[in-house]
């Protein structure tokens, strides 16, 4: 059992798999939790939701509606969303 069983996490800018994004969502996971990765390339995101057994989303955050599609998702999949970390780098 993890901390977090029965939470519902949204983690964007989790595409890079060295980077924190990847990183705190396989943490995330590995605690318990349900975890919805977005970011912008979506055939990465597809290999670490595979690896976490998560749902992977494309998501821009610089386009407010994507980030609302991507809590949607959470909500329509898990029912509910507790946590939400921000690693995708905006220049």
């Amino acid at each position: 059992m993890g901390t977090l069983d029965g939470k519902v996490a949204v983690v964007l800018g989790a595409s890079a798999p060295r980077g924190t994004g990847w990183a705190k969502a396989e943490t995330l996971s590995a605690q318990g939790a349900k975890v919805v990765v977005g970011a912008r390339s979506l055939e990465p995101l597809k290999l670490l939701a595979d690896k976490i057994g998560g749902i992977a989303v494309r998501c821009d955050v610089s386009k407010e509606d994507d980030v609302v599609d991507i809590a949607k998702a959470a909500l329509k999949s898990y029912g509910r969303l507790d946590i939400a970390v921000n690693a995708a780098g905006v220049a």
